[in-house]
């Protein structure tokens, strides 16, 4: 065992900061960056209690705030995960069964995942897991229950003050308790009724502080309107994802093997399209088969010897489908549903034990591990997690003069911005605005900035907008700059727009980039785009001469100041109030009361710094 613990924890070490970090985890900073209070205070109008974000603001406060530290704590959280599943899976079962579960946590793309991601999912898998064996050993008679009664107690309440959805597996362990072992006929239990319910009541008085601060200061809530439509294709589509990512991670498809097999068939000569197949039948042509196969044993053998392994598994999984039905959303269930996670690699394990003879155990449980071995190697080889802000702090960074504002669409990009610019001086250039229509009278009051940022997401309206729009928008200003990062399949764009008179003070020399694995940024500028004053630009988007491109847009007033929010707004109009909220001003204000003086949000007071940027980073600082 100690030598898988060995292996995992190489895994995970690997490339630990070779991904950037994603929006959801620049959350994670953000959040325990706040004060205490304006910390629990966002967590109370947010869609996660406030656990994780109070052990991370200590954990950076100790060790720094780098993307290594930062998801370190999640990575020992998933090493933990494979010992408890031992121990469980040889409480229950075997010796063998249980080093089977643990190296297939241990190689595990899934698992590996979330260890590398500055997220809660692998500290509540651990939380629940430990509760999960204390209520076992309960069961089970064993001495020094009282041991167990507490741990049960303070992990259960720990594993909720992480994430909300670990009173799916509470439900679970209740729904064992009472549906199986009080039934009539079973033999006495080493707990009452009136003991367990006791037990559980602890739980929940524990958690009624946090409920009270909650119910205490409403708010505009998080909706799940951000989330797709549910059909019952995309249910279908949910539970097949659920198995492939669990399985397989996030960095293969199951229909990548066509793909691969029509270019191999076209080009059967090509190298490239040769190994592609090669690659995609080991894994979803042998290994899923064969993970489905001992999957499918392993839960006809456990109906009896292990039945608590299947009421942990497919009793949350019930409860989120069922959640899912009633609100008609989709879900990620491999992410939501990572608790269940070491039951499901029990099943795997006890199903590849069973087989006979041996050589056939071998066989299936080798090619099961070649699958998420190269599974794993695809997911190492992937540069980026979703939009990639490294190459687009390191171009402002180079590039930004005094007086100049940032503004990133959709509003909530900022927090990207914000970790990787890494400079107070920078913070307090961003603008942090719901709508580019609110920086239109933004820019109206204030005419004469000398050069505005625009960074714009790929889930903006705006990112394939042609140029000639913005400045048809804002015709005080003129493009000088349009960038999209990477160049191969893009996510990130950025644009500089200068007002007339503006002389650039910098030269646009490319130089290697020597910090934090960024992309040389300023080689792509040079190479497609003049940095030159506004007069005598260069080469435009490349969306900039298609005839059509204009109707991606409706037709702007001319009235700077007066656009309508309708044609600036689209999709992420759904997004109103998810993270700046009437509060939410108050927080990064450091204010408790706004004054009736106070000058609007958009309004002048210093030059060149909007006034919601300065609160901002001296909160941060």
């Amino acid at each position: 065992m100690l030598g898988i613990l060995v292996f995992a924890l190489a895994l995970r070490l690997y490339h630990l900061d070779h991904q950037n970090l994603w929006l959801d985890e620049t959350l994670t900073w953000w959040d325990a960056r706040l004060p205490t209070y304006w910390l629990l205070r966002r967590s109370a109008l947010n869609v996660h209690p406030p656990g994780t974000f109070l052990m991370v603001k200590l954990w950076t406060h100790l060790f720094g705030s780098t993307p290594a530290m930062l998801r370190l704590p999640f990575l020992l959280s998933s090493l933990l995960v494979i010992w408890l599943a031992f121990v469980l899976a040889r409480s229950i079962l075997s010796t063998p069964i249980a080093l089977l579960a643990a190296a297939v946590l241990a190689l595990s793309p899934h698992q590996i995942y979330f260890a590398q991601e500055a997220r809660m999912y692998a500290l509540v898998t651990a939380l629940t897991l430990g509760a999960t064996i204390c209520y076992l050993r309960l069961r089970q008679k064993a001495p020094a229950r009282w041991r167990y009664r507490v741990g049960f107690a303070l992990l259960f309440v720990a594993a909720l003050h992480t994430h909300y959805f670990a009173a799916l597996m509470l439900a679970a362990v209740n729904a064992h308790f009472f549906f199986h072992d009080v039934r009539p006929g079973r033999s006495p239990q080493s707990m009452t009724v009136r003991e367990w319910i006791g037990l559980n009541a602890s739980v929940l008085l524990a958690v009624v502080p946090w409920t009270t601060f909650v119910l205490l200061h409403p708010g505009i809530g998080v909706g799940q309107d951000w989330r797709p439509p549910l059909s019952l294709i995309g249910g279908i589509k949910e539970l097949r994802d659920l198995f492939s990512q669990m399985t397989v991670g996030y960095n293969v498809y199951p229909w990548e093997l066509i793909t691969a097999l029509v270019n191999y068939r076209r080009y059967p000569e090509a190298a490239d399209a040769r190994a592609f197949f090669i690659h995609r039948f080991l894994i979803f042509g042998l290994g899923v088969p064969a993970m489905i196969a001992c999957f499918l044993r392993g839960l006809w053998l456990l109906r009896r010897r292990g039945e608590v392994i299947l009421w942990l598994c497919f009793v949350p999984l019930g409860m989120l489908v069922l959640g899912m039905m009633m609100i008609r959303r989709g879900m990620e269930l491999s992410r939501y549903l990572m608790i269940i996670s070491p039951y499901f690699a029990i099943m795997l394990a006890a199903g590849t034990v069973s087989l006979n003879p041996v050589k056939w155990r071998l066989l299936v449980g080798g090619t099961v591990m070649v699958a998420m071995g190269l599974a794993l190697s695809t997911y190492y080889r992937t540069p980026t997690r979703g939009s990639d802000y490294r190459p687009v702090a390191q171009l402002i960074r180079r590039h930004y003069e005094p007086g100049d504002v940032i503004i990133a669409d959709p509003f909530y990009m900022d927090r990207p911005l914000f970790y990787y610019l890494s400079d107070p001086r920078l913070w307090r250039a961003i603008i942090h605005t719901t709508y580019l229509d609110d920086f239109t009278e933004y820019l109206r009051v204030r005419a004469r900035l000398p050069r505005v940022w625009v960074v714009l997401d790929h889930r903006s309206d705006l990112f394939d907008v042609p140029a000639e729009r913005f400045e048809r928008l804002w015709p005080t200003y003129s493009i000088v700059l349009d960038v999209m990062f990477p160049e191969r399949f893009p996510k990130v764009r950025v644009l500089s727009l200068a007002s007339t008179g503006w002389k650039p003070s910098f030269r646009a020399e490319s130089r290697p980039a020597s910090e934090e694995g960024e992309s040389n940024s300023s080689e792509n500028v040079k190479r497609r785009h003049h940095l030159g004053p506004p007069g005598d630009r260069g080469r435009r988007h490349a969306h900039a001469g298609s005839p059509d491109a204009g109707n991606r847009l409706s037709v702007q007033r001319t009235n700077v100041g007066s656009e309508s929010s309708d044609a600036l707004s689209g999709r992420h109009r759904r997004y109103r109030g998810r993270f700046r909220r009437p509060d939410h001003d108050l927080a990064l204000s450091g204010r408790h009361r706004r004054s009736p003086t106070r000058p609007p949000p958009h309004s002048v007071t210093s030059p060149g710094i909007p006034p919601r940027g300065e609160p901002t980073a001296a909160l941060l600082l």
